[in-house]
C-alpha cells in the first residue's frame, strides 16, 4: 500500500512539475503580436520594411507552433520578439513615408521657385 501511495505521489509531483515548467499558453502576447503585425501591414510595412515584417510573421508562426507543442516559454519569447519586430516594421514604414512626403514637398517647393523666377515682376496693385 505504501509503495502505491509513493508511486502516486511521485506521479503527481512529476505532473505538477511538468505543468509548472510549461506555464500557461501566452494568449495575450500572441494576440498582441498578431495585432501589431496587422497594423504594420496597414501602414505600408510590406512596401517599406518587408524584411522586418516577414521576420515578425515568421516568429509569430514559430511562437504558435511552440505553444501548440506545449513549449510555452519559447512561445512567449517568440511572441514578444514578433511584437517588437512588427513595431520596428511599423516605425521604419512611418519613417520612409515621412521621407517620401518630405521629398515630394521639396519637389513642389522647387517647382514653385522655378515658376516664380520665370514670371516677370508686376508693378503692384496700381499697375494696369
Amino acid at each position: 500500500m505504501q509503495s502505491v501511495t509513493r508511486s502516486l505521489i511521485s506521479v503527481a509531483a512529476l505532473l505538477a512539475l511538468a505543468g509548472c515548467s510549461s506555464g500557461p499558453r501566452p494568449i495575450t502576447e500572441l494576440a498582441r503580436a498578431n495585432t501589431l503585425i496587422e497594423q504594420a501591414e496597414k501602414t505600408g510595412a510590406a512596401r517599406f520594411a518587408a524584411a522586418d515584417l516577414e521576420q515578425a510573421r515568421g516568429k509569430l508562426s514559430r511562437a504558435e507552433t511552440a505553444a501548440d507543442d506545449g513549449d510555452q516559454e519559447t512561445a512567449l519569447r517568440l511572441a514578444k520578439e514578433a511584437a517588437v519586430d512588427a513595431e520596428l516594421a511599423q516605425a521604419r514604414s512611418a519613417a520612409a513615408e515621412a521621407k517620401d512626403s518630405e521629398e515630394e514637398l521639396e519637389r513642389s517647393l522647387q517647382t514653385l521657385r522655378e515658376e516664380a523666377e520665370r514670371k516677370p515682376a508686376t508693378g503692384g496693385a496700381g499697375s494696369p
